[in-house]
């Protein structure tokens, strides 16, 4: 079992828009993670800029937060194994038009017990990315790699 690690400075992430040379053969993103960090490259004609800086703002607040923490890291490759299918917990991203979306917001996260979804304007992030996406989510917040945890928990 995946252990949240406490008492720690809330991890970091980010995200980038890259040319394809920087990305594995034939995907248009990929995630790794170390230890406090977690870093999200997309190619660039799959993704606006402007949603680069929202979906960076919004998931480090999360994670400011405290609100999802990575779990204890026992192999630093960990996220590029197969997802286990433990179904821990569920997150996706899913495009939607903008009159579907807050004004001015180009992606909301919303966050119940044992989930996080985002809901992504469909302008700003092709349905490729999303999928790519929806695959690493699998294996970090479905295998427990990565952990919900609400106010006043550990």
């Amino acid at each position: 079992m995946h252990q949240v690690t406490s008492g720690h400075v809330a991890a970091r992430i980010q995200f980038e828009a890259v040319p394809a040379a920087k990305l594995p053969p034939g995907r248009v993103c990929d995630v790794r993670e170390g230890r406090g960090w977690l870093a999200v490259r997309m190619h660039e004609r799959e993704v606006t800029p402007q949603l680069v800086r929202q979906l960076t703002d919004k998931c480090q607040l999360l994670l400011g937060q405290e609100r999802w923490a990575q779990t204890e890291m026992e192999d630093d490759h960990r996220i590029e194994q197969p997802a286990e299918g433990r179904g821990i917990a569920a997150s996706s991203w899913h495009r939607l038009r903008d009159d579907q979306l807050p004004e001015g917001e180009l992606c909301v996260f919303v966050e119940l017990d044992g989930c996080i979804f985002g809901l992504i304007h469909k302008e700003h992030a092709t349905q490729r990315l999303c999928d790519e996406i929806n695959d690493y989510l699998t294996r970090l917040v479905g295998d427990g790699l990565w952990r919900q945890r609400w106010p006043g928990e550990n």
